[in-house]
């Protein structure tokens, strides 16, 4: 039996193409040998915290050349998942980073500030500057009816010198606690990030 290799490859990027901004070594090398043979390559990451266009210079910034194109991530995940939901619009607070805000805006989606007296949604992933006042907010909006989303539950994410900080997963499990409510989640394992 003949074994043909794939033609398309898709790569994490936190701790595999990179940890924090340290590129890991020979990454580069391996996604530029798979593309002059003719090989697809793809990036898919949980981490929302960076826009596609974002990742994309960060990458190309690494000697990875990259398109946004190239590029799904849990926050444009996310926004495609609530696009087409409501090709209207809709309205969304969000406890995350601008990566999420922007693939947000990118499909229409209107976002909220945390004094919002309501929301269709409550979109949380990894946000750096995490308080008790933002959890208060989701909290509020969800027991208000806000649908509660997730990019991810990735507990932790890995950062330079081998160490991990905590991930999206764990202010998305603080606001599940604090509202009761489990989350939808849209990134990784859950198929709809790969789907689209």
């Amino acid at each position: 039996m003949i074994r043909i290799p794939p033609k398309i490859y898709v790569f994490d990027l936190d701790g595999v193409i990179y940890r924090g901004s340290e590129p890991l070594p020979h990454a580069s090398e391996v996604v530029s040998k798979l593309r002059h043979r003719g090989r697809a390559v793809y990036f898919l990451t949980n981490n929302s915290t960076r826009s596609r266009d974002d990742y994309a210079s960060k990458l190309s910034g690494m000697g990875i050349p990259a398109k946004p194109s190239d590029i799904m991530t849990s926050a444009y995940a996310t926004a495609l998942f609530l696009g087409h939901k409501h090709l209207d619009g809709a309205s969304a607070y969000v406890v995350g980073e601008d990566g999420i805000r922007e693939e947000l805006e990118s499909v229409g989606i209107k976002v909220l500030d945390s004094d919002a007296d309501s929301a269709d949604y409550v979109v949380a992933g990894l946000d750096r500057s995490f308080n008790y006042d933002k959890l208060a907010a989701a909290q509020r909006l969800i027991i208000g009816g806000a649908t509660f989303v997730a990019t991810n539950r990735d507990p932790t994410f890995p950062v330079e010198n081998g160490m991990v900080l905590p991930g999206g997963g764990s202010i998305v499990s603080a606001i599940e606690t604090a509202s009761g409510t489990a989350p939808i989640v849209v990134g990784k394992p859950e198929p709809y990030c790969v789907q689209m």
